[in-house]
């Protein structure tokens, strides 16, 4: 028996997939209560007329028009936190990770705090200090340089 191939669509989607605003949520219901058409409704907010059954339906269910909670570990940082940190990196480039981690946001890994810097596109390896050249090298080089 011949295997069959997968069927792959090469249509474009009508509509690319979008939050809608609370506006076109507030559109939606307020067109639906006055005409009480989804087709007629769809046309004035320009939204397939799938989207607007599946959207009326969820707020006949849920009893309100916000989405659903995403899934997936809630972030631990708060956004303070978040913020806090990336100045602080940048501010004093000696301070290790581990003293970022307990002075701005003590509950979270040190691997939280590596991704806060990676995202934010901080490096915090630093090239080392070396002693600086004092008169007496300075002239001993460009007596050999010289010579």
């Amino acid at each position: 028996m011949p295997l069959k191939k997968n069927s792959v669509s090469r249509h474009k989607p009508k509509t690319a997939r979008r939050e809608m605003s609370d506006v076109e949520k507030g559109m939606i219901i307020a067109f639906f209560h006055i005409f009480k058409k989804i087709s007629v409704v769809a046309t004035l907010v320009n939204c397939p007329w799938s989207t607007i059954r599946n959207f009326l339906a969820r707020v006949c269910d849920r009893g309100h028009i916000e989405n659903a909670p995403r899934s997936g570990r809630p972030v631990i940082l708060s956004q303070r936190e978040h913020r806090a940190i990336i100045p602080a990196a940048t501010k004093d480039r000696s301070m290790t990770r581990l003293e970022l981690r307990n002075r701005h946001a003590p509950h979270v890994s040190v691997h939280t705090i590596d991704r806060v810097l990676r995202e934010a596109k901080i490096k915090k390896c630093l090239a080392q200090t070396r002693p600086r050249l004092t008169a007496a090298h300075a002239k001993k080089r460009l007596d050999w340089a010289l010579a």
